[in-house]
């Protein structure tokens, strides 16, 4: 027994010289040599733990000198005592104002991979850009909505998000006019439940990062609503062309449980067309839109199929007299639907749906 108890304190001693070895830089949470929207996440985890103190506190970028381990660790092993980037003791919100926000994208070292995790389809929530409208005049304003989908697989112990993404920076009124809000009650903070967010731009580079945490160690379902919007203003396009496109694209993903267990998510891209004259766009939008969505088979009895270019949501069913019919559109995969018709009469049916670039309206034939 006493061979047992020397040998746990010989370890715990061999762990702290070997903390106090290293060195914090404030922000770089996990202390990958980099401080970006993943940091935030690992100070999501351990928010509102207390540990020992440094005995030089403070958050400008320089190396300090870790105090004794505290009593939690990450998942990589980092001590949480990282986490505390000002040095006095509490993993708070000063430690994200002061450190991870005014030190963001500045590096120590080469950086480490965060461990990103993108899927590629099958049975893996989603992602959604979403546009507010299909197409906009230079100068104009727009929002894309930023949602998750998890119909293939629930995602029952959400904690937080990481986003690398990528714009079209040379159509933005400024470089730097683009900004994302957090939606009103949104389900992340349900519980009503403290939570942060962080988003930062590098402007002509067309670079952005999103990170959003809860701080309470509590996983929350997701759900189909809304997580936020970015907000961007579109420039006057450029002389001699007709139009152009702006593009928001999720580069990398990390969504993360409280155990930080890494859950791949499939992500998104978002268009939407800049044109000089609107107009014009949108009789030939209204063409694009209608060969967007194929049914099949013409006529149908049983079954309903739907091929798109986009994802369909808020299908509605309409009849002859305009009467609407409960609807479920089932997606079979990517962007393929079908719709159960069995209990239809024979006649003709209009059915109404919305995508990412703007409703449309499909007839369908019910035969004998």
């Amino acid at each position: 027994m006493l061979r047992i108890v020397l040998t746990a304190t010989v370890l715990n001693l061999a762990f702290a010289v070997a903390l106090r070895a290293q060195q914090v830089w404030p922000g770089d949470v996990n202390n990958n040599g980099i401080v970006n929207e993943v940091d935030l996440l690992y100070w999501g985890l351990a928010h509102g733990s207390n540990g020992n103190a440094r005995a030089d506190e403070g958050a400008d970028w320089q190396a300090y000198g870790p105090p004794l381990p505290w009593s939690q660790s990450f998942a990589n092993g980092v001590n949480f005592a990282f986490a505390d980037c000002n040095g006095d003791g509490t993993v708070d919100e000063s430690d994200f104002d002061d450190a991870i926000e005014e030190n963001f994208g500045l590096a120590h070292q080469t950086p480490t991979p965060d461990g990103y995790a993108n899927a590629t389809g099958g049975n893996a929530p989603r992602l959604r850009l979403q546009p507010s409208v299909p197409a906009v005049e230079g100068g104009a304003a727009l929002d894309i909505a930023l949602s998750i989908e998890d119909a293939l697989m629930p995602l029952d112990s959400f904690y937080g998000i990481a986003l690398s993404l990528s714009y079209t920076a040379g159509l933005l009124e400024d470089s730097e006019d683009i900004e994302f809000s957090l939606e009103t009650n949104n389900w992340i903070e349900a519980d009503n439940s403290y939570t942060e967010y962080l988003f930062h731009e590098t402007g002509a580079q067309g670079k952005a990062s999103l990170a959003i945490t809860r701080t309470n160690q509590i996983a929350v379902p997701a759900q189909a609503g809304l997580i936020g919007s970015f907000s961007i203003v579109i420039e006057d396009i450029i002389v001699g062309m007709a139009t152009d496109t702006f593009y928001l694209q999720i580069d990398s993903v990390m969504l993360i449980t409280p155990g930080f267990n890494v859950i791949p998510v499939v992500p998104d891209t978002a268009t939407v067309l800049v044109a000089k004259d609107l107009g014009l766009v949108n009789s030939n939008h209204k063409r694009d839109m209608d060969d967007a969505v194929r049914v099949y088979p013409r006529p149908a009895k049983d079954w309903v199929f739907l091929q798109s270019d986009w994802p369909l949501a808020k299908a509605v069913l309409v009849d002859q007299l305009g009467r609407a019919i409960p609807t479920e559109l089932q997606e079979t995969s990517l962007y393929n639907y079908r719709l159960d018709c069995s209990n239809l009469a024979p006649g003709i049916y209009w059915l109404r749906a919305v995508t990412n670039r703007g409703p449309i309206l499909k007839k369908i034939i019910i035969s004998d």
